[in-house]
């Protein structure tokens, strides 16, 4: 009796997840973005469906996740969505013992690349699945990290992370999901006294690292050779980024007085490994054409088509603009700097900024990759 009742269940289960694509259609149709994304984490057929859904949304929704404001705990994250801005699930809060005092190292296709202390794990906010990666050493400092995903499982399939150690060694980490291990690459330079980890970023059989010097530095996989390319003269802090299996750049001045992005100083860089050289797109090429650029200050960074030619990023205002609108005048030097964030978008056609949100984000809220 246990054993049909058993049956009959696992069937409904796979008739709930092989869902007919006209289904798929009329749910997704009268569904919002986050339960969109759990529906797609449990329906098999979803990803399929979509590719050929007639009212699929030109842009991917727009999503800031940040600590959320818990006083009793410091393990809930809200994730905002602008494009639910009219719909009940313009966020939600996940609270997990394994957000605790957690940090975001990268996020792609609904995944995320946490980081608490010494552990790494790989966690999807809609499923609640968790991938512990092992654990990295104590005597690490600041390091970056990434993965790269496989379409075929729906689940990140290898993880990247690298820093700098004593003396200009380059650690390169790489593991799978279930590795009980790192395995480990080092590279000397000799002329790096003091630096540390940006971006790593892996394109097929090559992993790239950007320190914070704006030096790259490639391992090739297949001949295990290493490669350092400088960073161009009179070049500009940038964020780096894959865009349609390319290592992209987007550069910016910095406001001296306020530490801030210059908006009418972004551009857009494309790195051509034949001639190792930056060549900056025109705003008329078909890879930047119709394509956003997403800025977050702890290096994770990505690019989303559908909402036009914009670069998205995080500012901190200076309080002291307050108290200059209403007529007391201050040095800009002199005005403190806000701990809270603006999210603004620069729109390179136009050449205008403007705020995405009427409120106000924490130090460490980050664009993430929910799509």
């Amino acid at each position: 009796m246990m054993d049909l009742e058993n049956k009959v269940e696992e069937e409904k289960k796979s008739r709930w997840c092989l869902l007919p694509d006209l289904v798929v259609w009329m749910v997704k149709d009268r569904l919002g973005m986050f339960s969109n994304a759990r529906m797609a984490s449990v329906c098999r057929n979803w990803w399929y469906a979509s590719l050929s859904y007639p009212n699929h949304e030109s842009a991917p929704p727009i999503c800031i996740m940040q600590p959320a404001n818990n006083k009793n705990s410091s393990s809930c994250y809200d994730f905002i969505c602008t494009a639910t801005s009219q719909r009940e699930e313009e966020k939600f809060t996940v609270n997990l013992p394994d957000f605790d005092e957690a940090k975001l190292l990268f996020s792609k296709h609904g995944w995320l690349l946490m980081k608490r202390k010494y552990s790494l794990f790989l966690f999807n906010p809609f499923t609640k699945v968790r991938i512990n990666l092992p654990d990295v050493k104590d005597s690490f400092g600041h390091f970056a990290g990434s993965f790269s995903f496989s379409t075929s499982l729906k689940q990140p399939q290898c993880v990247f992370i690298f820093t700098y150690l004593v003396h200009g060694i380059l650690w390169l980490g790489i593991a799978h999901p279930g590795d009980k291990t790192w395995t480990e690459y080092n590279y000397v330079n000799q002329r790096i006294e003091s630096v540390s980890a940006r971006n790593v970023l892996a394109i097929g059989q090559k992993v790239f690292c950007f320190d914070n010097h704006g030096v790259l530095i490639i391992y090739d996989l297949v001949t295990q050779i290493w490669r350092e390319v400088d960073r161009p003269a009179n070049d500009y802090f940038g964020w780096y980024m894959v865009h349609q299996g390319e290592i992209m750049k987007v550069p910016s001045k910095y406001d001296s007085r306020g530490g801030q992005p210059c908006p009418d100083s972004f551009r857009i860089f494309r790195y051509n490994d034949d001639s190792t050289a930056w060549e900056r797109l025109s705003y008329d090429d078909v890879k930047v054409k119709d394509t956003s650029w997403f800025l977050n200050t702890q290096g994770c960074c990505f690019s989303a088509k559908g909402h036009g030619f914009k670069v998205y990023f995080l500012n901190q205002p200076l309080v002291g603009l307050a108290s200059c609108r209403l007529g007391i005048k201050r040095r800009r030097s002199e005005m403190p700097i806000s701990d809270t964030f603006h999210a603004r978008f620069h729109d390179m056609i136009h050449r205008t900024s403007q705020s995405l949100f009427p409120y106000e984000f924490s130090r460490t809220a980050s664009w993430v990759n929910l799509a």
